[in-house]
């Protein structure tokens, strides 16, 4: 979901070669809060970047391409319900 996320991003917006791996991280970000039991944290993320990005960049730039992202946020979910209900019938 989070390279699905990033591509989806990466045709609307355009982004600098150097915010790559913050954007990446964003969208890893994101997968995980909507997939994950135990979802990762932003200082854990920014620990995986070694330091590269701040906690506040993570932050904002979620805040920002989580508005970018929610048509593909609101299909997870339909797809994630519709799945639940095939496996239950079956």
């Amino acid at each position: 979901m989070s390279v699905n996320l990033l591509d989806r991003v990466l045709t609307s917006v355009q982004t600098k070669k150097s915010r790559l791996q913050l954007l990446g991280c964003v969208c890893l970000f994101i997968a995980s809060k909507l997939l994950d039991t135990v979802p990762l944290t932003a200082d854990k993320l920014v620990m995986y970047t070694d330091f590269s990005i701040t906690t506040n960049d993570l932050l904002v730039r979620f805040v920002f391409q989580s508005r970018v992202a929610l048509s593909l946020i609101q299909l997870v979910g339909l797809l994630s319900y519709l799945c639940v209900c095939i496996f239950c019938h079956f």
